[in-house]
């Protein structure tokens, strides 16, 4: 197999502009490229390896150190660490099972081996006892993820709501708690409640808002993958694939999490083991320097790992945007107006022309985006080789060769942020043909190993 991306290239076809991650080390993504622009990572994009997550075998626990960062107030939002178990979890399992433990005690999370539940334990302010609000769901699917969270909302009589998502939905309300939380001093953990551990997998890391109350819109946009930024005190993405710390994307080391325990040396569930960059959705990017040059007939290409499932959500997220000025530009986004993964271009006027996917990937997934323009105007979306959408111009792109690349967010700022993991963005000299997407699309597939059917 070839040991560069360049020798893939179709025949007849030239790299304008080519980034691959495999050099996982630093800031600074180098254009492969003759003459290439590099791109930076912002506001804590980072590189990373593809992973499906953390393999918990039940002695391992992922441990947050005294963090102070995450204040707990009146009003809070939690998402629990999202799990795959490895058997099926009931009333007739044979223990319970640690989700986790918030501040040495404040708020434990585990699965009830007794009745089957998922209980969340606040620590009782007052000195009584312990207030839990559990799941009505009881039986817990093997091979399944499961994300549950909560909101907990002290009204002006003291009195306290704890409302339960499941993956997304509201799942039980308890309006009856009569007491605030207790907040030790002590470290954060998750795959462990401080006496029992998960065995099964961590595939998304926890969440936490403080001093704010998610809505059940909210909450349901969290599922899908789009991050309120809000109050956001904690977010680990699990992405990193590589080492025993786990990056806070939010506070900066302020929040990072230490994997320890018997099994860490294969902890890593890789799956499909790449490295790639990994973006947060709130504020994380990466752009190259000026002067790519778009003109002409072009291939626009990226290979993403979905950082979301694309679906209802209430905003753009831009996948990447490849500009001259605001009249003349190439993007891969999410267009909440379609519903639908866009290749959208911008041909020396503000009108828009859009070839829509409308196939919604799960959180994982990987597709590969090939956008094809041509100076005659004809315009193609290629997703994992197959053709989704065509359409024409009537004009050509036009201004001088001076674009810039920016990945997970526009040319200017604002919150159209994604939260995918890009692999690998290219620009081909000249536009491919169907067959040459396809081809280009199964070698891409093959080299990288994604598993793709194509």
């Amino acid at each position: 197999m070839s040991k560069s991306i360049l020798d893939l290239i179709p025949p007849g076809h030239a790299v304008r502009e080519l980034w691959d991650a495999r050099d996982i080390i630093g800031t600074h993504w180098p254009s492969q490229g003759y003459g290439g622009h590099g791109m930076t990572l912002t506001s804590g994009a980072h590189k990373a390896t593809t992973t499906k997550g953390l393999i918990m075998r039940g002695a391992e626990l992922v441990t947050i150190t005294d963090p102070a960062a995450i204040s707990i107030a009146d009003n809070l939002s939690l998402i629990l660490p999202t799990f795959r178990l490895n058997t099926l979890f009931s009333s007739a399992s044979a223990a319970d099972m640690g989700i986790m433990n918030l501040n040495n005690g404040a708020v434990i999370a585990r699965l009830n081996s007794t009745t089957g539940a998922l209980d969340i334990i606040f620590n009782d302010a007052d000195g009584g006892a312990d207030e839990t609000v559990s799941t009505t769901k009881v039986s817990w699917a093997a091979d399944t993820e499961w994300q549950v969270g909560f909101t907990f909302v002290k009204a002006a009589d003291g009195t306290v709501s704890v409302k339960l998502y499941l993956n997304g939905v509201a799942e039980n309300t308890n309006d009856h708690c009569d007491t605030d939380i207790t907040i030790p001093a002590g470290n954060t953990t998750y795959g462990y409640d401080g006496t029992t551990y998960l065995t099964g997998r961590i595939t998304r890391g926890p969440k936490i808002w403080s001093t704010v109350a998610l809505s059940a819109a909210q909450m349901l946009l969290a599922n899908k993958g789009i991050i309120l930024e809000t109050n956001l005190a904690l977010n680990h993405m699990i992405d990193e694939g590589r080492g025993l710390t786990i990056d806070d994307k939010i506070t900066g080391s302020a929040c990072d999490g230490t994997i320890s325990g018997t099994n860490t040396v294969n902890i890593w569930d890789y799956g499909v083991k790449q490295a790639m960059c990994g973006f947060d959705g709130v504020d994380n990017y990466a752009s190259s320097a000026s002067s790519l040059n778009i003109l002409g007939d072009v291939t626009l290409v990226e290979v993403i790992k979905a950082g979301s499932t694309y679906d209802t959500l209430a905003k753009v997220a831009v996948l990447l945007n490849m500009a001259i000025d605001g009249n003349n530009r190439l993007d891969f986004l999410y267009d909440d107006t379609e519903e639908a993964i866009i290749f959208r271009t911008r041909r020396g006027s503000t009108t828009d022309r859009l070839c829509a996917y409308s196939t919604k990937p799960a959180i994982g997934d990987y597709l590969i985006l090939i956008g094809t323009l041509t100076v005659a105007g004809v315009q193609n979306f290629y997703v994992n080789g197959t053709l989704a959408a065509t359409v024409s111009h009537a004009s050509a792109i036009t201004g001088a060769a001076a674009a810039y690349l920016y990945l997970g967010r526009p040319q200017a700022a604002d919150d159209y942020y994604d939260p995918s993991c890009p692999m690998l963005p290219a620009l081909l000299d000249g536009a491919l043909s169907g067959k040459e997407a396809l081809d280009f699309s199964r070698t891409l597939n093959a080299w990288l190993n994604l598993g793709l059917t194509i």
